[in-house]
């Protein structure tokens, strides 16, 4: 079985070397990818305020900038949305003043000026601020404009350094008090969070982590800080010389994964081309997660799915999702699926090309000899998910098919 496209999470150190070493001190390739991570973070960004909420007929962007290239990045995005949505006015608050930021951070600035400079404002740099009273008020005189339908956090980057300092650490405890942003984003990683960050960082509903995922921003401990996490492929570890870096056991999955499930099929195949999922799930307490799993598949594009599940949840089943076939097996007196079944489960198991287990079925003995004998009998590809991921399954489990174990967060 083809592994499926990843690429490396690799710590603040490691993404320092291997940037270095990938633009080698070439400005226009660094600006090339800076323009391909501004312009697929605006438009990240843009779906998901869609799909989180109705966006406003005149929307407005709070951009904050650092002076380096998620500054850059930060700019690059927000010129991409105001160019999206003719009606959107953004609001660009820096770190310093622009002769003190990195060259492209500039070029970006001078950018989004002379495309779309009348729908800008700019505020006066926080490093010019003398305390905290003076970020408060200009951060109230904003909000009492209007609120902001989104912010972009282009302040810090993987370079931050803890304990953070003024006026960086209090603009930080101003905006994550407000209610004033309906969705915050962060480019690459939040502001204040790095390989040694402890306190508050600038908290993110979305992190979008440009051509290389950097592993504070998986740590579990940033979660709140982090929020959603998205990663923006730039095709940094497309070459085999790129590959170096991939020491890492940590891997992102890339958005070219689902690629063949976005193309058109053939107007000439039918639904057994597409294969044929046996799936085991549910109890009767748990029936929800067998049909989100069932759903989960016809939404993939499976050709044709079976769904092995406790015969009490048959007859609603398949009024629900008559497009897959629903197979009644036997109960136990608690609701589990018993190992009575395995005869009938092992007429389909004949026919599918892949198999699903786990969702759902509880932790009854039974139910767990059910699943190590499926798994015995099973030669195929095999995604043990849920329920089935318990120890005294998985080690007592003579499987000898392909494992790949793609558990649900829980």
């Amino acid at each position: 079985m083809n592994s499926l496209p990843s690429d490396p999470i690799l710590s603040c150190e490691e993404a320092l070397a291997f940037e270095s070493n990938y633009f080698n001190g070439d400005q226009e390739r660094e600006w090339e990818a800076m323009n391909q991570a501004g312009d697929a973070l605006g438009d990240g960004l843009l779906r998901d305020m869609r799909e989180l909420r109705t966006i406003p007929h005149r929307p407005r962007i709070l951009v904050l900038v650092g002076k380096g290239h998620n500054g850059g990045d930060a700019l690059i995005a927000a010129k991409r949305l105001l160019k999206t949505i003719p009606t959107a006015r953004a609001v660009i608050w820096q770190l310093c003043k622009w002769q003190d930021c990195k060259p492209l951070c500039q070029r970006a600035h001078v950018e989004l000026i002379e495309l779309v400079g009348k729908r800008v404002k700019e505020v006066e740099p926080l490093e010019a601020l003398k305390g905290r009273g003076e970020i408060e008020k200009i951060f109230a005189d904003l909000l009492q404009e209007r609120d902001f339908s989104a912010s972009i956090d282009g302040l810090l980057g993987m370079q931050a350094r803890s304990p953070l300092k003024f006026p960086i650490a209090d603009l930080i405890s101003v905006i994550n008090q407000s209610e004033g942003i309906a969705v915050r984003a962060s480019v690459d990683i939040p502001t204040g969070v790095g390989q040694d960050f402890c306190g508050e960082a600038l908290r993110a509903d979305f992190t979008y982590a440009t051509g290389i995922a950097k592993s504070p921003i998986i740590e579990s401990g940033n979660q709140k800080w982090t929020g959603r996490l998205r990663y923006l492929d730039l095709g940094f570890f497309v070459k085999k010389s790129d590959r170096s870096f991939k020491s890492s056991q940590k891997q992102v999955l890339c958005g070219s994964a689902l690629r063949k499930l976005r193309t058109l099929r053939p107007a000439d195949c039918d639904k057994r081309t597409h294969g044929h999922l046996f799936l085991l799930a549910g109890s009767r307490e748990l029936g929800g997660a067998a049909m989100m799993a069932a759903q989960a598949a016809l939404k993939a594009g499976v050709g044709l799915l079976t769904v092995g599940i406790p015969e009490s949840l048959h007859s609603s089943f398949v009024a629900q999702r008559p497009e897959a076939m629903w197979i009644p097996l036997p109960e136990t007196p608690e609701g589990g699926l018993a190992l009575e079944g395995l005869g009938k489960i092992r007429q389909f198991l004949g026919k599918a090309t892949a198999l699903a287990i786990g969702p759902g079925l509880g932790i009854e003995a039974e139910t767990h000899s059910l699943v190590r004998e499926v798994l015995h009998l099973w030669k195929g590809s095999v995604v043990i998910d849920a329920d089935a991921l318990r120890s005294e399954i998985l080690e007592n489990s003579s499987c000898t098919g392909t494992f790949n174990p793609y558990p649900s967060r829980r």
